[in-house]
């Protein structure tokens, strides 16, 4: 039983890491992904922000991270009369769609590492509770 039940969450964890390494490249879905309202607070953006770390770069769209590059690390020097100009746009679009991939990429490992801990314990606990059922016969 615990044989099976460990060959089950080794097979999930290697889908689930298998999903990771997946190429996301459909830019309409994930495009879709970042217009959905944040599902918890710590999505609202802060000066505090590490505009290097993608975990907070991914919070941000093309004009918000242009305007907060500008702000804190030009110190206003860039011209965005009357926007930005198209390249800079792109630049920063790709930037925010990348932290975002990366970011759910690391969450499905995350998942992943987490069922195959699950699985290399339930091998120990299934010995001991064959070992207890084997003693009480």
């Amino acid at each position: 039983m615990g044989l099976l039940l460990t060959t089950i969450l080794l097979c999930i964890c290697s889908l689930l890491c298998s999903f990771s390494f997946l190429p996301k490249t459909n830019l309409e879905r994930l495009l879709w992904l970042r217009t959905k309202p944040p599902k918890n607070s710590n999505l609202i953006r802060q000066d505090q922000d590490n505009l290097y770390y993608f975990g907070h770069l991914r919070k941000y769209d093309s004009t918000q991270l242009l305007d907060a590059l500008n702000e804190h690390y030009f110190e206003g020097k860039l011209n965005k009369n009357p926007a930005y100009k198209k390249e800079y746009r792109d630049i920063a679009g790709q930037i925010t769609i990348n932290a975002e991939i990366a970011f759910l990429k690391f969450q499905v490992f995350t998942y992943a590492i987490y069922i195959l801990i699950a699985s290399i314990l339930v091998i120990p606990c299934s010995v001991l509770t064959s070992l207890v059922i084997y003693r009480s016969l």
